[in-house]
């Protein structure tokens, strides 16, 4: 992922290279202005806010303008400035024309802060509404309140603790912004009192607007507030983030920078999926079906059928890749075997596109009821250290107990009675499995297990990680803690009863190590059920979570069971007081995977640093995406929506490949299967758009046919061995092309370019210059054509070709020779972009690439002429550095082209060196303590590092 800064002005030729995440854009000064003009209530903390925002620009390298003159909204007046910071403004302070300067400053890729009451400001001006993104509507006194903080890369929140507990006022906003901005940070409601806005109360926020980066703080009532260390960093690095310095994704949260993808519409009932690393996604369906879905040709394929039996809840339930699958293609299902009464834990191999049913190795058999029974669980998953987890259900019938615990002890009710099942330690149901799978296709049992070796026989199987589970029906572990995660399904139960116990939960489990959740004795956070006697409808006394006893006749393991373990995130029909973040209706709860991000993964729709450590749970009934954020313990910090703009039919299992994409099968809008619109989607996140590539290409030439218009043959006339020139990069032969038409084709790859963008003249700046250097650059030749082609760039992103007339033509657009083509792609509503991307490339004709390394210039010499006659006759590919007219051959008219050009040099422009420090600032702050942190020269030294 690249991400551009603007060019600060005059101080560098070309723009600094892209770079990851929290990263230093730019070391360039930069230009704040202060605006604290007021209408309305005044804070008297706004001296001392101007005060801590000069002594940040003076250790950090900007200047800083403090002024409550409106008249400096004007374009002349803005154009001094990065980024503007509303200061506590109130009411109206902007009259029409002035707003208009600032909806265009905005528009030209600056940056907008907003500070406490800069949401009280301008009700009447819509455009600013979606600016600071909300308004105020009332607050409560001044107390003590914990923020909590879900974005940790993010500039603005990166240092703050998770837990941020700190004095000020409070505001409640009329409307919640999420899903129209990113939420860095929410309040607390339950840590203060006068809070309106319920468990998601946004409090810092940011988003890409308008062509330009907004940044709201709801903190800064108070004087205080601004010589607190974390309030100063937090306000810093929105600052410095607006004005473009520092980079940071302000889309993660954003529902529209999302979209469903569908990927495989022809899909029966599917049930599970894995995503190899190569981007096969591997998915199975019910009745038996092996199916992978390849990125390459997008075509799915049938791999092989398994037999199965579909009685109750059975079928083809589950499938994991091998971790060696890149080399040892095993594949493991598990199914439901027909003609026993068993469920199949194997291993197949995958031999070019089909699945060998006589390579199957069975692993495990679990024994199982059939008929009348539910919850067969199925879910298999690969644990950071090649263990297999598997998902059995407690293969019981819940429809006779009320909704409440099935504990039927009655002769012939053995399949009424998950005591058999999930609440026995000598059966393999109601369990969640964990084995280390051999290469002879037995298995053994890894160390950490529920009943360590050791256990007597019949007193605890081996294989058991966790048990108590009633039917967890999805399971994912985490890749870098080990830490497992499921939903289990839970019973029916509308409302407590004193004689029964509660009424029924779904739950979201976390286990770090070995347990027993408790099923059918407790649920939720264990919630205990009453020990019902079915025979006389006699409610003996509730169980007791620490010390359960199995005394069922249909228990063949242990009577004293493992204390019970509550669940991490329990949930009814109804609102739930615990956790409303999720609503209320239907259930059926599943859980993972968790996300870690990688700078490396290769899909532009892979999710951003914000994910990162995030663990994803969704719900088949209420469809719905969440994700969960964990605080430094792998404790619940938040719940928050994902991607709410994406509509949902049943999401039945999930993944993310290591692509960094999301990938989600759906069961459909019908309830019992056979759904029409099941299918395999993948759920890309847009964001913020952002240039992939760049690429300088030879139109018109021998590799793209002649053909002079811009077209898929395009990409076969790309220089492969040239480089766009950047900042901060030394020039050299490889950003310098030598073709006898110039530079006629240049290509600009946009991940995520909005939906719609016809690009036109005025979002590209073209210029041109005989040396590269600053101040040498007028306006050069327009485009003759823009184009773009959707998803025909570097790692499907979407290609802006830009096509002149040959060099010498007539005309506006003649390609540029023997010099420096400069091309910025604008910032603004059209491209997306949130800075600016500026770039240039050379030409000299007749060059050859003999100059010595570190040289200053290139001049076309006898050594060029040498290298011409040595290749003469031969033929070229799209790299050859002697073929000036790219016919495919080197011949009379290249040596002709270098003879004419003989002692011509092009300068070989260096970056520019860092401005000095100006004259004299507006704001001239004291000397800053000696504990102030140089911000920048720490980032840079990170780099350097």
């Amino acid at each position: 992922m690249k991400k551009i800064s603007r060019p600060r002005r005059g101080l560098a030729l070309f723009i600094a290279e892209p770079l990851e995440d929290r990263r230093l854009l730019s070391t360039a000064r930069f230009d704040l202005l202060v605006f604290s003009k007021t209408a309305g209530f005044r804070h008297d903390s706004i001296p001392a806010a101007i005060q801590a925002i000069g002594e940040l620009g003076a250790s950090n390298k900007f200047t800083v303008t403090a002024t409550e003159d409106a008249s400096v909204f004007s374009d002349a007046g803005l154009a001094n400035y990065e980024a503007v910071v509303f200061l506590m403004t109130t009411g109206d302070v902007l009259n029409a024309t002035q707003q208009s300067a600032f909806e265009r400053f905005i528009g030209g890729g600056h940056g907008y802060v907003g500070i406490h009451s800069a949401s009280d400001t301008e009700y009447d001006w819509p455009w600013y509404g979606g600016l600071v993104g909300a308004y105020f509507q009332s607050h409560p006194n001044i107390q003590q309140a914990t923020i909590k903080v879900a974005d940790r890369v993010h500039p603005a929140t990166a240092g703050l603790p998770q837990r941020w507990v700190r004095t000020d006022e409070w505001y409640n906003f009329r409307t919640n912004p999420r899903g129209q901005v990113h939420v860095l940070a929410t309040l607390d409601e339950a840590s203060y009192s006068g809070g309106t806005m319920g468990f998601d109360h946004p409090i810092a926020w940011c988003q890409n607007y308008s062509g330009g980066r907004s940044f709201y703080t709801g903190i800064g009532h108070t004087a205080a507030t601004y010589s607190e260390p974390l309030a100063r960093q937090h306000i810093l690095g929105g600052i410095e983030w607006a004005a473009g310095r520092l980079a940071g994704d302000a889309g993660a949260t954003v529902d529209s920078n999302f979209r469903k993808t569908v990927l495989e519409p022809d899909v029966l009932d599917p049930m599970e999926l894995d995503v190899a690393r190569g981007g096969r996604v591997f998915f199975i369906e019910r009745a038996g079906a092996v199916k992978a879905w390849s990125p390459a040709s997008g075509a799915t394929t049938l791999l092989t059928t398994i037999p199965v039996a579909t009685t109750d809840e059975d079928g083809l339930l589950g499938i994991a890749l091998d971790p060696g699958f890149e080399t040892n293609n095993w594949i493991y299902l598990m199914y439901s075997a027909p003609g026993v009464n068993e469920q199949h834990v194997s291993r197949f191999t995958l031999t070019g596109n089909k699945l060998d049913p006589a390579s199957e190795k069975i692993l495990l058999r679990v024994p199982i009821t059939r008929g009348g029974v539910n919850h067969s669980g199925g879910s298999l998953t690969i644990g950071p250290d090649g263990s297999l987890y598997i998902s059995t259900g407690d293969n019981t019938n819940p429809f006779e107990s009320n909704g409440f615990d099935p504990i039927d002890e009655r002769p012939g009710r053995e399949k009424y009675d998950a005591q058999r099942s999930a609440g026995n330690a000598n059966d393999l149901r109601g369990k969640i499995l964990r084995i280390t799978p051999q290469p002879d296709g037995s298995y053994t049992i890894p160390a950490g297990n529920l009943f360590p070796a050791g256990t007597p026989a019949g007193q605890g199987r081996p294989e058991i990680y966790t048990m108590g589970n009633r039917n967890p029906f999805r399971i994912s572990v985490d890749a870098a803690t080990g830490w497992l995660y499921w939903g289990d399904v839970g019973p029916d139960a509308g409302a407590d009863d004193p004689s029964r116990g509660p009424r029924g939960y779904d739950e979201f489990n976390q286990a770090r190590g070995p347990g027993n959740y408790g099923w059918p004795y407790v649920i939720a956070d264990n919630q205990p059920y009453n020990d019902y006697d079915f025979a006389t409808g006699v409610s003996g006394p509730k169980f007791d979570p620490g010390a359960l006893v199995n005394d069922s006749p249909n228990n063949t393991g242990p009577q004293q069971l493992p204390p019970a373990k509550p669940a991490m995130i329990w949930y009814p029909y109804g609102a739930s007081a615990e956790f409303p973040e999720l609503g209320g209706g239907g259930r059926t709860a599943m859980a993972g995977p968790v996300y870690h991000y990688d700078p490396a993964a290769s899909s532009p729709y892979k999710l951003p640093a914000y994910y990162d450590d995030t663990l994803f749970i969704y719900e088949w009934s209420r469809n719905w995406i969440k994700e969960v954020k964990l605080d430094a313990d792998g404790n619940v910090l938040k719940i928050n929506p994902f991607a709410s703009g994406v509509p949902l039919l049943r999401p039945m299992d999930m993944a993310i490949g290591a692509d960094g994409a999301m990938y989600v099968l759906e069961w459909g809008g019908g309830f019992a299967g056979g759904s029409p619109d099941a299918q395999l989607i993948r759920i890309d996140y847009l964001g913020n758009p952002r240039v992939v590539d760049r690429h300088v290409f030879y139109n018109a030439s021998s590799f793209d046919g002649g053909d002079d218009g811009a077209n898929a043959n395009d990409d076969n006339a790309i220089a492969t061995d040239k480089e766009p020139l950047l900042s901060l990069r030394p020039a050299t032969f490889a950003n310098v092309t030598s073709y006898l038409k110039g530079i006629n084709g240049v290509m600009i790859d946009v991940a995520n370019l909005p939906d719609g963008a016809a690009l036109q003249q005025g979002d590209l700046l073209v210029r041109t210059s005989p040396t590269g250097a600053p101040g040498s650059f007028v306006a050069g030749p327009r485009p003759r054509d823009i184009t773009v082609r959707r998803g025909a760039g570097a790692d499907g992103s979407d290609r802006i070709t830009l096509t002149w007339d040959e060099a010498g033509a007539a005309g506006d657009s003649a390609a540029l020779s023997h010099g420096w083509l400069e091309i910025s792609l604008a910032a603004n509503a059209n491209t997306g972009l949130s800075r600016p991307d500026v770039f240039a490339f050379g030409n000299l004709i007749g060059e050859t690439g003999n100059a010595s390394p570190g040289a200053s210039s290139l001049t076309v010499n006898a050594l060029d002429l040498a290298e011409v006659k040595r290749s003469l006759n031969s033929t070229a590919p799209v790299t050859a550095r002697t073929d000036f007219n790219r016919d495919g051959r080197v011949n009379a008219l290249d040596l002709a082209a270098v003879k004419a050009r003989l002692n011509q040099t092009l300068i070989l422009p260096r970056p520019a060196a860092s401005a000095a420090a100006p004259a004299a600032m507006v704001y001239v702050p004291p000397a800053p303590p000696p504990t102030a942190e140089r911000r920048d020269e720490r980032v840079a030294a990170e780099l350097l590092a």
